[in-house]
């Protein structure tokens, strides 16, 4: 205890940069450090500072990288395989179309037009739908959900650009919701020009029909 009450003045003065001569019962007699050797320490305890923390965002940087590299990766490769199997379900709804326009050769009726319309759009939305099962699967083999419902419905979200919020992925995978959204947008504007093809073929051909019993 008398050691820490013979310091104390010694401390006090340490902080404030100077320092203490003598013992108990002698004058204390103010020592300051050299102007440079002050100057000097702020500048390399500055330096020091900086160093740290651009090596921290150095590293942040990189493992933010690495991560959005993988899920590009993922997200294109996805996306090719709902550019294949959305293709093949557009065509199939075409050639559907075709023939059946061509099979009437005195034209199509009204009713027998929406009918056709109405199975290729049927045929192209199950397209779009093995496609939102195809993410959620993704999502849910990732172990991102627990519960493949809710991965689907998640996918369904992203897909459908409604971006709900209410569920939503961790932060390393967030960036497949957008990948799974540009994806949809593609796919769905796909499917739109798809049906007005079909729609402006069984409009020729009931124009064409009409001229050739006039």
């Amino acid at each position: 205890m008398t050691m820490l009450i013979l310091l104390g003045p010694a401390i006090e003065d340490s902080v404030g940069g100077t320092g203490v001569l003598g013992g108990v019962g002698r004058s204390r007699l103010p020592v300051r450090r050299p102007l440079h050797l002050r100057l000097g320490y702020g500048l390399a305890a500055r330096t020091l500072a900086r160093f740290g923390k651009q090596h921290i965002f150095s590293k942040r940087l990189m493992e933010g990288s690495g991560m959005i590299l993988i899920n590009l990766a993922i997200g294109l490769l996805i996306m090719m395989g709902c550019l294949i199997l959305q293709i093949t379900f557009a065509l199939w709804s075409v050639r559907y179309a075709v023939r059946r326009t061509d099979e009437a050769e005195s034209g199509m009726t009204l009713l027998a037009g929406i009918r056709t319309l109405l199975m290729a759009m049927v045929i192209m939305m199950l397209g779009n739908f093995l496609q939102i099962m195809l993410w959620g699967s993704l999502f849910f083999w990732l172990g991102e959900f627990t519960d493949f419902h809710q991965a689907v419905y998640h996918s369904g979200v992203n897909f459908t650009s409604l971006g709900y919020g209410d569920v939503v992925m961790s932060t390393d995978r967030k960036l497949l919701g957008p990948l799974e959204a540009l994806n949809g947008i593609l796919m769905l504007g796909l499917t739109s020009a798809a049906l007005l093809g079909i729609l402006q073929h069984l409009t020729r051909n009931r124009q064409h029909a009409r001229n050739r019993r006039h």
